[in-house]
């Protein structure tokens, strides 16, 4: 693991270039608008009919929800879907919030916020698919190549787009029948609700391991959404122990890093450029090595499946 994370900041070092996007994407968040739903999310949540029928306990539960709600509408930037996360461009203030120093800019209908958060997460996808195509071809150890690179980032964002629609499906297919069957032991045997949440969540992590290098995939390897999936199960499954620990080693230094990135953007102007690079640098660096990792593993994969066809 440590070997190749030292390959994948290897590869930053080598072309310092490909920097250049998260930072210019979270000098955009930092400096440029807020732009913003609350104002929708709070009429919807002061509709009289959301109190009709509920006693006061209801009453009481439903009135902190609709508190938090405000609040997380509020300090949500809608620009922030320029960097969906795993899949597109890492952006600091995507993750941490904040920015928006010119000013909010408020959504006054639903229509218009949907095709706004469309439009700026399709925009995501496409501005992801650049960078890590880019990424990609450095990982595969090809020279930078305009007119393949915009075609890969093209093809990749619209199989990015069909993978997370596939997922989106799958969680939505698993999350109906666990949140019945819940719902009913509620009511009979609470303690079996409790444990088919555990069961399902951990169904859930499990998941995340197997599927963590499918958006490598589409790029190292140009799969399609399907293929991705397998070929991201089958480089887990032949290197699981390593997998496991590099899946955990990126999570806990971009989960410990924000931490650091967030105290650093409370500091000033200063603090908040050396936020922005710092997260530059170390996403990108963890995103290298998470595609070398994946193009090291299927290349074994293929070489051990030759030998056994030879023998």
């Amino acid at each position: 693991m440590i070997d190749t994370l030292s390959a994948g900041y290897a590869v930053v070092n080598r072309q310092p270039w490909l920097l250049l996007a998260p930072i210019l994407l979270d000098l955009l968040l930092w400096l440029g608008p807020r732009v913003s739903a609350a104002a929708l999310v709070a009429q919807a949540l002061s509709a009289p009919s959301l109190m009709d029928g509920l006693d006061d306990a209801s009453r009481a539960m439903l009135a902190d929800s609709s508190q938090n709600l405000r609040e997380l509408a509020s300090d949500f930037n809608v620009l922030a879907l320029l960097a969906p996360a795993r899949v597109g461009i890492p952006s600091m203030l995507a993750v941490v919030g904040g920015g928006g120093l010119a000013g909010d800019q408020m959504l006054r209908s639903w229509g218009a916020a949907t095709v706004v958060m469309l439009s700026t997460l399709a925009s995501g996808l496409v501005l992801g698919g650049l960078f890590r195509a880019a990424l990609a071809q450095q990982a595969r150890g090809e020279p930078v190549q305009i007119t393949p690179l915009a075609r890969e980032a093209l093809l990749g964002a619209w199989r990015t787009a069909l993978l997370l629609l596939l997922l989106l499906l799958a969680a939505v297919a698993l999350a109906i029948p666990v949140a019945l069957a819940a719902g009913i032991l509620t009511v009979f045997a609470p303690p079996l609700a409790g444990l088919v949440l555990m069961l399902a969540g951990g169904f859930v992590l499990w998941a995340e391991v197997f599927l963590f290098f499918a958006p490598d995939a589409i790029y190292v390897s140009h799969s399609g959404p399907l293929q991705a999936l397998r070929n991201s199960v089958g480089v887990v499954r032949r290197a699981f122990w390593p997998a496991v620990g590099l899946v955990i080693l990126v999570t806990l230094i971009l989960a410990g890093m924000s931490q650091i990135w967030l105290l650093l953007s409370t500091r000033g102007p200063a603090g908040m450029v050396l936020a922005i690079v710092g997260n530059a640098y170390i996403a990108t660096g963890l995103a290298a090595a998470s595609m070398l990792f994946y193009r090291e593993r299927l290349a074994d994969a293929a070489s051990s499946d030759e030998a056994s066809a030879v023998r």
